[in-house]
């Protein structure tokens, strides 16, 4: 049975294989810091409240658009074509947003270089949360790249198959509500093979 999990790394009923989905993170325009911690939100610009979890939803400033760096490394993307196991999530999550009466968002190859990356972080350093030890928070990591947006969320989840992952997504509400948010225009899927649930999967969306 598909759940869940408030906080990341926490192994779920049933065992070795079983799929995993993270808390939350948010943040508002003027907030101050990182983002908070899964599990949490924020309703008002510049403090932080704490309902809902399961979801990455996160409203922002503008990042700007040119290559910061991290680590004193310059970050940048290979601009790699969708794979078929991505352009199947992604047309899954169109798929969703069309039975809710939505827009389709617009596939972007370079969000998907980004997620790739993301998903393979977490495989590489073994550890599952919108926080990368090596990129920082979903936020950071997209300013980092040069990516501008208005709005941004991520989602990430461990399954066997892309149709799983996806059904254990909109299963959960917080994940749910980034899949149909009206907010966005531009989704990222990101696809890494490894790790104990066979596939990490990262979907970022934004808003440009």
């Amino acid at each position: 049975m598909n759940a869940p999990q408030g906080t990341p790394n926490v192994n779920m009923p049933g065992g070795g294989k079983t799929p995993q989905l993270p808390g939350n993170i948010m943040r508002t325009p003027g907030a101050n810091g990182a983002p908070t911690t899964p599990g949490s939100t924020a309703t008002t610009p510049g403090r932080d409240t704490t309902p809902a979890p399961n979801n990455a939803a996160t409203p922002n400033t503008t990042a700007p658009n040119d290559n910061a760096t991290a680590n004193g490394n310059q970050n940048t993307t290979t601009n790699q074509s969708i794979s078929s196991g991505e352009q199947q999530m992604i047309n899954l999550v169109n798929q969703s947003r069309k039975q809710n009466g939505l827009p389709a968002l617009q596939a972007d190859n370079e969000l998907s270089e980004i997620a790739r990356i993301k998903s393979k972080d977490m495989i590489d350093k073994n550890y599952f949360s919108h926080n990368s030890p090596t990129y920082g928070s979903p936020f950071d990591m997209l300013k980092n790249f040069g990516v501008s947006y208005i709005k941004a969320g991520e989602n990430i989840a461990g399954n066997q198959t892309v149709d799983k992952a996806h059904e254990a997504l909109m299963n959960s509400p917080g994940h749910r509500q980034n899949i149909l948010s009206s907010e966005y225009t531009h989704i990222g899927v990101g696809i890494q093979k490894g790790g104990q649930y066979g596939n990490m999967f990262t979907q970022i969306f934004i808003r440009k």
